[in-house]
């Protein structure tokens, strides 16, 4: 039997890769993304605890050491700092993962169209060989039934 012969193998293979290749980039977007929001939070946990205990060591009747309000003062702008910079990178990377998700998208959806491509194919070679064996097969039972009155002209 023959085998179908789709022209646009090679590419379909290669939009199929291209799939699986947009796939592993978002999801370790995605991870990157997460440890990224992961950093965030600690660093807001971080200046919240701070926060907490300046107001703790200020509570009425407790003395205050300048240093340590200096240097705790120093520390939350330092930490708000870091916070806005890191903020900043977790909507980049947020973005690099919408981005991400969209090439994976547009590339599933010219894999599927190549699919859909290679099914039509299949259908029109199984048409044209059920059409070519009933060819075939009408051949044969004329040649068939032109022997057989051959042979009752004969006798």
């Amino acid at each position: 039997m023959k085998v179908p012969h789709f022209s646009l193998q090679k590419i379909l293979d290669l939009k199929e890769l291209i799939v699986e290749a947009r796939a592993v980039e978002l999801e370790k977007s995605r991870q990157d993304l997460t440890r990224k929001r992961h950093q965030l939070k600690s660093l807001q946990n971080n200046k919240d605890e701070t926060l907490y205990t300046n107001v703790t060591l200020q509570h009425p009747g407790a003395s205050l050491n300048p240093l340590q309000l200096q240097f705790s003062s120093d520390y939350l702008v330092q930490l708000s700092e870091r916070i806005k910079t890191q903020e900043k990178t977790v909507a980049e990377s947020t973005t690099r993962v919408s981005d991400k998700h969209q090439a994976l998208v547009k590339a599933n959806q010219e894999k599927k169209a190549l699919e859909l491509l290679q099914s039509k194919h299949l259908t029109q070679f199984k048409k044209e060989l059920h059409k070519k064996e009933q060819r075939d097969e009408s051949e044969i039972a004329l040649r068939l039934q032109g022997n057989k009155t051959s042979v009752w002209k004969e006798l």
